[in-house]
């Protein structure tokens, strides 16, 4: 109980920071999130969501859809989005942080569709019986170690015929990047002029290191606990209707705390030469795609 208690405490002090934190992630720049469109959806303007709404339509699924889950909503931007898109009657959202499940709740109040907010372990999780059309799990699985119970509780909640829609990093458990990844990392950062990474003031990113298991654990019990066992026990379960891989093991940690640098036409070559090293680093083999999008059905 005391890690369940650290744990979403954690979260609960990442929710009221938040708006600091994004702007600090590799995702936040919009030519990486066309870039990661165009991996997953073929079009650098259709986003994965949008795509597995198409694809879902293709495969016979009519809208709006009775009732969806978000594992993990966090502070509710996916259901409040999903919404616009007319995908579900009504929207649940399942977090262990009480802090952002009061913030989701509060944003979503205003808007015309059913939301629903709970707080839910992952970790021993009760989603319910048949409830559910489609199930989202966005960046919340990598914090969860019973994924083999969550599997099955998510199989359990799932409709005949349902869906399981997830967006996650699968890469190393806990963060212990291979040596060859962070050669590659830190001799692409090294190559940056000192503008480009930059930190704050005057303080430039020097190296991106292996941070021990152990101070992981320190700074956040859930962080990539069992990531690597994600896609084995979800294919163990259910059937696999796409993949799409997007990359993200050179540009996350090289351009974590720097990707703001990155604004003009100058900066935004060196970007996309970046990309260069990322895909040619995964095409060599030299490091597997960490994060991936994927969609699987419920079977029988």
């Amino acid at each position: 109980m005391e890690a369940v208690a650290a744990v979403r405490a954690f979260w609960d002090q990442s929710a009221k920071r938040k708006s600091d934190i994004v702007g600090t992630l590799w995702t936040s720049h919009w030519a990486v999130q066309e870039r990661i469109n165009t991996l997953v959806s073929g079009s650098p303007n259709i986003d994965m969501y949008q795509h597995a709404i198409s694809l879902l339509q293709r495969h016979g699924l009519k809208l709006p859809v009775a009732t969806i889950a978000s594992l993990g909503c966090g502070t509710g931007e996916l259901e409040r989005g999903l919404s616009t898109y007319n995908l579900a009657k009504e929207y649940w959202g399942f977090d262990l942080s009480d802090q952002s499940l009061a913030m989701a709740t509060e944003a979503a109040r205003p808007l015309p569709a059913t939301f629903r907010y709970e707080p839910q372990n992952l970790n021993a999780p009760c989603l319910g019986e048949k409830l559910f059309d489609i199930v989202f799990a966005v960046m919340s699985l990598h914090h969860v170690e019973e994924i083999e119970a969550l599997a099955e509780a998510i199989d359990h909640a799932l409709r005949a015929g349902g869906w399981l829609v997830i967006n996650e990093y699968v890469g190393p458990n806990r963060f212990q990047w291979t040596d060859q990844q962070i050669a590659v990392i830190n001799s692409v950062l090294e190559a940056l002029p000192p503008r480009l990474k930059t930190v704050a003031a005057s303080i430039e990113k020097q190296r991106v290191v292996r941070e021990t298991v152990e101070t992981m654990i320190r700074v956040d019990a859930s962080e990539a606990v069992r990531s690597q066992d994600i896609i084995p026990v979800l294919e163990g379960r259910f059937d696999l209707i796409e993949r799409r891989d997007y990359g993200g093991c050179i540009l996350h940690m090289l351009l974590a705390d720097i990707i703001k640098n990155f604004q003009g036409d100058d900066a935004l070559a060196v970007l996309r030469q970046i990309f260069v090293v990322e895909d040619l680093a995964i095409a060599g083999r030299l490091v597997p795609s960490d994060f991936t999008f994927a969609i699987y059905r419920k079977r029988g």
